[in-house]
C-alpha cells in the first residue's frame, strides 16, 4: 500500500488480515494490556468505496468506518483478552466523533491535536495554523468525552519541521493538562522530539510535563516555582539570564499563533514595541545575545556551559532568518556581502555547537551526524548528508 493511503475498512479481507495480526501480536506478548489499531498517517481521508462512503456519510464523520472496524475486533477478541484495551486514533479526518456509533467499553479513542495553535491553551484558542475547515479541538474533546468510556490525548510539544526553533508553549501546557483532567481524559501522551537533544527548551518542558501529569490541577504559582527550580539547577549561575530570555520570548509572542510545522520563528516572536518587524527582530537578537553571553560567562562548569550553549542554538536559528531578512532589505552589494559573512559566521558556530552538544537532527526524520562540511550560506534545514 502506498505511503499515506488508507485501507478499505469494509473489506472482509482487510478485517481478517488485521484481526490475525492483532491476535498474533497478543499471543506473542501475553502480558500486553494495550494494542493500537489505527489509521495510517496522512490527511488524504478514508477509503471512498461505496460501502465505506455510505457508512461515513451516515455517521457524518470518516471515523464511522474506523470505529466500526475497531469495535468489531475488540468484540471478537474481548473474551479471549479481557484485560486488553484496543486503541485507535481520532486524528485529522477521523477527529470528529461519529453521529451514531459508540466506542466499545474496551476501546480507547486517542484524540490528536495536530492542527491546533500551541502558543495558547487548547480550550481558549480555536485557530488552526496552516489548516482549513477544522472544527474546534475543545468542542471535539467534549463531544468525545460524552460518548467514549476511555479517552486518551495525543498532544504535541515541539516543531517537527525545525527542531531547534523557538517553540514556546510553556504558558499553555499547564492549562492544557488541567483541561484534559477536568474533561475526564484517562491518559495523555505528550509528543516531543525523541530523535535527539534539540537546542530548544525540550529538557525544561519534559520536566514540567512530568510534574503536570502527576498533578494536573497544579496552581499557577507551583508551576512557576517548578520552572524556576529547573532553570536554576540546569543552567547554574546563568539561570537568571535564561529566565529573562524566556520571559522576553513569552512577552513578545502573546498574539502569535503557531502550529507544529513552520520554518521561521521570526514571524511569531520579535520585540513588539519596535517601529517595524525587522527592527523588532534585530532588537530581539541583540537582547538575546546579550543574555546568552552573560549566561555562558556565568557557567561554573562544563555541564552548565553545555546546557546554556545547547539552548542558545534556538537563538542562532532565529539569527539566520533575521540576517536573511536584512540581506533582502540591504541597499548595496557591500552591505549584502558583509551580512552574508555574518550569516556564515553564525552558521559555522551553530554547526559547532550542534556537533559538540549532541544535536543530531535538524528536523523530523533527518539525522545529519554524517555531515562534516555543510554549506553555511544555506539554512540548517537545507543541510544534506553525503548521498542525499
Amino acid at each position: 500500500m502506498p505511503l499515506w493511503t488508507q485501507p478499505c475498512l469494509t473489506s472482509e479481507e482487510t478485517y481478517q488480515t488485521v484481526l490475525g495480526n492483532v491476535r498474533g501480536l497478543l499471543k506473542k506478548n501475553p502480558d500486553a494490556d494495550f494494542i493500537s489499531i489505527t489509521q495510517n498517517d496522512g490527511d488524504g481521508g478514508a477509503c471512498k468505496c461505496d460501502n465505506c462512503r455510505a457508512i461515513n456519510e451516515a455517521e457524518e464523520s470518516e471515523m464511522g468506518t474506523m470505529l466500526h472496524f475497531v469495535n468489531r475486533i475488540a468484540e471478537e477478541l474481548g473474551d479471549e483478552y479481557p484485560n486488553v484495551l484496543f486503541d485507535t486514533f481520532a486524528y485529522r479526518f477521523t477527529r470528529k466523533p461519529p453521529k451514531n456509533i459508540r466506542p466499545a467499553k474496551n476501546v480507547v479513542v486517542r484524540l490528536c491535536s495536530i492542527e491546533c495553535c500551541f502558543r495558547h491553551p487548547l480550550d481558549d484558542c480555536d485557530v488552526t495554523p496552516a489548516h482549513d475547515n477544522v472544527e474546534s479541538f475543545a468542542k471535539n474533546l467534549r463531544e468525545w468525552t460524552a460518548i467514549a468510556p476511555n479517552l486518551f490525548i495525543w498532544n504535541y510539544t515541539t516543531n517537527f519541521t525545525n527542531f531547534p526553533v523557538l517553540f514556546l508553549n510553556i504558558e499553555a501546557l499547564r492549562k492544557d493538562v488541567e483541561f484534559f483532567a477536568r474533561n475526564d481524559v484517562n491518559g495523555v501522551f505528550e509528543q516531543g522530539n525523541i530523535a535527539s537533544l534539540n537546542g530548544e527548551f525540550g529538557e525544561l518542558k519534559g520536566y514540567i510535563l512530568a510534574r503536570l501529569l502527576w498533578d494536573p490541577y497544579m496552581s499557577k504559582e507551583t508551576y512557576a516555582q517548578y520552572i524556576r527550580e529547573f532553570i536554576q539547577d540546569f543552567y547554574g549561575a546563568g539561570a537568571k539570564y535564561i529566565e529573562e530570555y524566556l520571559k522576553m520570548v513569552l512577552d513578545n509572542s502573546k498574539d502569535a499563533h503557531f502550529g507544529i510545522y513552520f520554518d521561521d520563528p521570526t514571524q511569531y516572536v520579535y520585540i513588539r514595541e519596535c517601529q517595524t518587524e525587522l527592527v523588532g527582530k534585530q532588537e530581539f537578537v541583540r537582547r538575546g545575545n546579550k543574555l546568552f553571553d552573560a549566561a555562558e560567562s556565568a557557567a561554573e562548569d562544563d555541564i552548565t556551559l553545555a546546557n546554556v550553549r545547547r539552548s542558545r542554538i534556538q537563538l542562532m536559528d532565529y539569527m539566520d532568518f533575521t540576517i536573511r531578512a536584512k540581506i533582502e532589505a540591504a541597499q548595496s552589494e557591500e552591505e549584502k556581502q558583509a551580512l552574508k559573512e555574518t550569516l556564515v559566521e553564525n552558521n559555522e558556530k551553530r554547526f559547532m555547537y550542534m556537533r559538540c552538544y549532541n544535536v543530531t537532527h535538524n528536523h523530523e526524520f533527518h539525522n545529519f551526524e554524517s555531515l562534516s562540511d555543510p554549506d553555511y550560506e544555506t539554512h540548517c534545514l537545507l543541510w544534506k548528508c553525503p548521498g542525499e
